[in-house]
This record gives structure tokens, sequence and C-alpha cells, in this order.
């Protein structure tokens, strides 16, 4: 079993023992067959997906981790021999409520500019962890969902939180 802690990652930008740049076969040597795979077109960064439970791995085209990512979930859970333990990120979780729990913990974060429209809110915590939130109207909601940067730019994990 590989125990992966979002706590830990928000605070260190370490998803466990895993690693940006490793292959394809060191990951299942630690992890096991992935339940699911997708494969996406060649003008993609992103040219193998491995999934989890909730949390998707994202190989490029060379054949290494790029990206770690999760999503639409209510409590991020996973499978095999990946065991998660979620701290207090939930689907459709408040920013303000994230913040005071990052607060509360002393782990440091700074919000930045959205990549994407108005419609979004990011955080990033610790080294390099963003999250991505979904506001509407007053509501700012976390859809979980953590990604890196893609290889050849700067390794930067996101936790994109989408509503349940």
């Amino acid at each position: 079993m590989v125990s992966v802690s979002l706590r830990d990652w928000l605070e260190t930008g370490m998803f466990g023992p895993l690693q940006f740049g490793m292959s394809r076969a060191q990951v299942q040597e630690l992890l096991g067959p992935p339940a699911d795979t997708s494969a996406r077109p060649p003008n993609r960064p992103f040219r193998t997906v491995w999934k989890y439970g909730d949390v998707e791995l994202h190989f490029s085209a060379e054949g290494s981790l790029s990206l770690v990512f999760l999503d639409h979930f209510v409590v991020p859970s996973c499978g095999g021999a990946l065991v998660l333990d979620p701290w207090v990120v939930q689907g459709g979780m408040a920013r303000t409520a994230l913040e005071k729990q990052l607060d509360e913990s002393g782990i440091g974060y700074h919000r930045a500019d959205s990549p994407f429209d108005d419609s979004t809110a990011r955080i990033v915590a610790g080294p390099c962890v963003e999250l991505v939130f979904i506001e509407r109207a007053s509501l700012t909601l976390l859809p979980p969902v953590f990604f890196p940067s893609p290889v050849g730019i700067d390794h930067n994990p996101v936790l994109p939180l989408y509503p349940a």
C-alpha cells in the first residue's frame, strides 16, 4: 500500500512517493496497474492517463509522469495500492473554508490570477500546489483537482476543485 495525504501534498508539494518525471514502469512498480487508462490525441501535452479511483496520473508523450489530477468527487478516494487521506478536502468546499484550514494548519498559500476566466479563483499552496475554485454568484466552490504544469514548464501541481 502507498499512502498519500492531501494535507502533506498541499504543504510540501509531494504526492506521496510519486515524483514528476517518473516513468510508467516506475509508477506501476509502486502502485500496481491502474484501474482504467485512456489515451489523448498526439497534439495534447499529456498522452496517457492512468486512473486510480479519483486520482488521474497524466504522462507526457515521452512517458514521464507530468500531472496529478483530481476533480468531480464528494470526498476524494483512490483504488488499488493507493490509499488517499483527503484531510479536509471535499467537493463543493468553499474557498474561504479551505483558506481557514490552511491558516489553522500553518500551511502557506497565496491567491493568484486565474488562467481560465473570471468565474474561477486560484490559490497556490505550499511550494507548488494550485487549487482552482469555481465561483458562482456569492459562492466559491472548491472543485477538487490537483495538477502540475506540463513537462518542460515549472512543475506546478494544481488542485482544481469542482462541485460534485
